[in-house]
């Protein structure tokens, strides 16, 4: 940098600007974006586009062990879809519900709706060939 920029500490630390080893990139070429590297609590088991990306507990993480073995995201972008899964048991969290899907978490004592205002930011790397969407949490895993 030739001048002083108050955020380069915040952007330093900005989830897209992570340390990569030079020989992953190099080793990998255009197909980096492919396959994954990182330290973190659980390691990608699978990838289905616009299905579900399953997660499984990274045995060498360097902290706490996660007490959670196995986490499912499932795509579910049809908003009643959502809702009926949740009311089935069949996932645990959903994001993003929209209109009468809201009304029937509301009535349904057995859940519970969070609601704050905000945004979201996302984004996708040119080398990351991995579609964005809507998920929740498959309730088989939650043993």
């Amino acid at each position: 940098m030739k001048t002083a920029n108050s955020s380069f500490l915040t952007v330093l630390t900005d989830a897209g600007n992570v340390i990569i080893p030079k020989d992953e990139v190099e080793g990998w070429g255009e197909e980096f974006g492919n396959h994954l590297i990182g330290t973190g609590p659980f390691t990608m088991d699978s990838f289905e586009i616009d299905q579900q990306t399953v997660l499984k507990k990274n045995t060498d993480y360097w902290m706490e062990e996660p007490n959670i073995d196995t986490l499912i995201f499932k795509v579910i972008t049809d908003s009643t879809q959502a809702a009926n899964a949740l009311q089935t048991g069949e996932i645990d969290i959903a994001m993003d519900l929209k209109g009468e899907s809201v009304q029937v978490v509301e009535e349904n004592a057995d859940l519970t709706l969070l609601s704050k205002p905000g945004w979201l930011l996302i984004w996708e790397q040119k080398w990351c060939r991995f579609k964005m969407g809507r998920f929740g949490l498959y309730r088989g895993t939650w043993n």
